[in-house]
Order: structure tokens, then C-alpha cells, then sequence
């Protein structure tokens, strides 16, 4: 039985649960018998794992703006702000 996180409940189809099984069964190379069941997920989803680490990278960028001697004397020179949200993290599969 997998367990589908209720925000993504609306996802679910029976078409799609027919592909996950068949895909399953191709990689299993034997018959499954899939259950989907809609519920609150205990532990970290890989989706909410990518959300964690995206966030983390974005804070990270956030704080090495911040905390960056030429940025913060461009600042003071020109009585400038960094426009908040305007950071970006390096792409690290540049």
C-alpha cells in the first residue's frame, strides 16, 4: 500500500493508478496488486525533501548576500536595498 499525501490528492486518477501498477509490474517483473491510500504522510516525501533543500539554498543565498563585504558597501555608497526575494542559488549542476 503507498500513502498519498492529501495535498496531492486531487492527482490521483484511475488511469494513473493503473500506470503506476503497470510500471511496477515492468520493473518487478511479476503481477501487484497496488493500493493508493489518501492520508497524512509521516515521514519526508522525496517531493517535500526537494521543497526542504530548495528553501535551505534559497535562505543560503539570501545569507551570503547579506553577509558579503562588496554588497554591503555597495549598500552603505549608494543607500541602495537588495530588493528581498531577488537572491538566487547557484545552480550547483552548472
Amino acid at each position: 500500500m503507498l500513502v498519498l499525501d492529501q495535498a496531492f490528492e486531487q492527482l490521483l486518477s484511475e488511469r494513473l493508478q493503473k500506470r503506476i501498477a503497470e510500471a511496477m509490474e515492468a520493473c518487478l517483473k511479476r503481477p501487484v496488486r497496488l493500493q493508493i491510500k489518501i492520508g497524512k504522510v509521516a515521514e519526508e516525501t522525496p517531493a517535500k525533501a526537494r521543497q526542504r533543500e530548495t528553501e535551505e539554498k534559497q535562505l543560503e543565498a539570501e545569507r551570503a548576500i547579506a553577509e558579503d563585504e562588496t554588497v554591503k558597501m555597495l549598500l552603505e555608497t549608494f543607500d541602495a536595498k537588495v530588493v528581498p526575494g531577488s537572491a538566487r542559488p547557484v545552480d550547483d549542476e552548472s
